[in-house]
């Protein structure tokens, strides 16, 4: 993608500070969720605007916001003998490189492999492309955004049987992810 000559005519939404975090998410307003207390409310909108305030002073450089797939889960990536293939591009757009990352990492926070897991990605990343330290250091800003998109497509989804399944489970997690969140940055 980042060779990728765009053409003029090429439109596509974009996974930044609003799209994700904004009045109109692409995905839906965590806030409505009607399953968060007052007190997850309090807490996620707070890691809410800590994260749009770093994304905004992080900035859109090209070497770290292009064109990404935004949604780089397990489901959506296929492996054969021939070799691995990504699909479902239906939430590609622009945003920074590593919400993909943020995306495949999000729902191991907390596991016992997510540190081998989190070295395995940032290894092979690096050998088809530079990594810097710095845009690292922005992962955790990016997996609370994530969090928050997640919980954000629950709200909107509710009525299916995979948004009613996940809720919970989102709520807790991206409640304690936001905790952790605010106490480190």
């Amino acid at each position: 993608a980042a060779e990728w000559k765009r053409p003029d005519f090429f439109e596509r939404h974009s996974w930044d500070e609003d799209g994700m975090l904004g009045e109109s998410p692409l995905w839906g307003r965590f806030q409505e969720l009607d399953r968060l207390s007052e007190k997850q409310l309090s807490l996620l909108c707070k890691a809410r605007d800590k994260a749009r305030a770093k994304l905004e002073e992080f900035g859109k450089a090209p070497e770290r916001y292009g064109l990404i797939h935004a949604d780089l889960m397990p489901d959506n990536i296929l492996v054969s003998g021939e070799g691995v293939r990504v699909i479902d591009f239906d939430d590609c757009g622009f945003g920074w490189n590593l919400y993909d990352l943020a995306t495949a990492l999000l729902l191991h926070v907390g596991q016992g492999h997510y540190d081998a897991l989190y070295r395995a990605w940032v290894e092979g990343y690096r050998t088809v492309r530079e990594l810097p330290e710095d845009h690292l250091e922005m992962l955790p800003t990016l997996l609370m955004a994530r969090g928050l998109v997640a919980l954000g497509w629950v709200h909107t989804r509710r009525e299916t049987p995979l948004a009613q399944l996940a809720t919970e489970f989102l709520i807790s997690g991206v409640s304690k992810l936001a905790e952790e969140y605010l106490r480190s940055m």
